[in-house]
C-alpha cells in the first residue's frame, strides 16, 4: 500500500484495514507454529508425576486403611498377633534361655571369637 492510498482512505475503511492487518499478522502466527511443530496441533509432553486431587488421595488413603484393618483382625482371629509373640520372648523360661546362650558360646568360639 503506498502513502497516496492511505490518504485517499476515510477513517471507517483506515479501522477496517488496520483490523485485517491484525487479523493477518493472527493466522500468520498460527500457520507458523503449525508449520514449525511447536503450536496447538501437538500436545504437549508431560515431565514428571501426575498430581492426584485432594480427594483422590484420600480416597486411596481410607482404601488402604481399611486392607490395614482387615489384615490386622485376620491376624488377631488366627492367634498370631505380635502382641502374643512378643509376650511369649519377654517371658521365656530360664532354661531355653541357658541353652542358647550356650550354643552361641560355643559357635563363637569355633569360630575364634569369644562372646560374652
Amino acid at each position: 500500500m503506498g502513502t497516496r492510498m492511505l490518504s485517499d482512505l476515510s477513517v471507517e475503511q483506515l479501522k477496517q484495514a488496520v483490523a485485517i492487518r491484525e487479523q493477518i499478522d493472527v493466522l500468520e502466527d498460527q500457520l507458523e507454529k503449525l508449520l514449525s511443530g511447536t503450536g496447538t496441533a501437538r500436545t504437549p509432553v508431560r515431565a514428571g508425576r501426575r498430581q492426584l486431587s485432594p480427594a483422590a488421595r484420600e480416597s486411596i488413603a481410607a482404601a488402604q486403611r481399611l486392607r490395614w484393618a482387615e489384615h490386622r483382625k485376620a491376624r488377631q482371629q488366627a492367634g498370631k498377633g505380635t502382641s502374643a509373640r512378643v509376650s511369649q520372648r519377654r517371658h521365656q523360661t530360664s532354661a531355653p534361655k541357658q541353652e542358647t546362650t550356650a550354643s552361641t558360646q560355643k559357635s563363637a568360639s569355633k569360630r575364634g571369637r569369644r562372646k560374652t
